[in-house]
């Protein structure tokens, strides 16, 4: 009787051997992927802005680019008087309502991006504030080679008064002929603007989110990925 006893511990304590070295079979290649999954989540490159100077602290012209600044009324400059954070935005005013053929005084700064990301959701995002204006947008602009428009898209158009607003648009980056990207930060007709806080961001995103590709020279205003929120 003894004998038996003794022969169904061991038979236990075997059994139990055995399932213990099973599980340690058994989770080591999980706990190996895991570790992987840490490493290439710690390793990897979250996305940033991608914009220079993108608040407008840095006080010259070395990354943003005056246009159409020629009139003696249009004023570009950076400015202490109102800033969305830190201490200074970026102004533009201007008193000129037409060009001489007749069309609307555009008036703008823009950053060159050389670099674009391919195949990419790129975003941007700015706060605006404007004081009787005709018209106030950011937005982007694909070129080839070239120097041909691709796609442009811009946020909602703001006019007349408003406080700081929330700004954002976005397009994708599908053509392979995509050679360098500019974003503009404009004041169409009369009125004062002041611009803050930009932020350009490439990110990934599942395709099935996606509306169709942008035609070429089609203004997305409007739509669901161009709006401003006043805050």
């Amino acid at each position: 009787m003894q004998f038996l006893k003794n022969k169904f511990f061991i038979i236990l304590i075997v059994l139990a051997l055995i399932i213990t070295f099973g599980l340690f079979l058994i989770l080591q290649p999980i706990n190996k992927l895991t570790e992987k999954m840490q490493t290439s989540t710690k390793d990897a490159e979250f996305t940033k802005n991608i914009l220079k100077n993108p608040s407008f602290e840095e006080n010259d012209f070395k990354h943003w680019i005056k246009a159409n600044d020629f009139f003696p009324n249009v004023i570009l400059s950076y400015s202490d008087e109102n800033q969305k954070e830190r201490r200074r935005s970026f102004h533009i005013s201007s008193e000129e309502k037409y060009f001489d053929r007749g069309e609307p005084v555009s008036v703008f700064i823009y950053q060159r991006i050389d670099k674009v990301p391919i195949d990419k959701k790129i975003v941007f995002n700015a706060y605006i504030k404007t004081l009787e204006v005709d018209v106030a947008f950011i937005s982007l602009e694909l070129y080839d080679s070239n120097d041909s428009l691709l796609t442009v898209t811009n946020t909602d158009l703001i006019e007349g008064t408003t406080d700081w607003t929330y700004c954002t648009t976005w397009l994708r980056t599908q053509n392979e002929n995509i050679k360098y990207m500019l974003v503009k930060c404009a004041l169409e007709g009369r009125g004062k603007v002041w611009f803050d806080k930009l932020e350009l961001y490439p990110v990934e995103a599942a395709p099935k989110y996606f509306f169709p590709p942008v035609k070429e020279n089609e203004v997305l205003n409007n739509s669901p990925y161009a709006q401003c929120d006043t805050q």
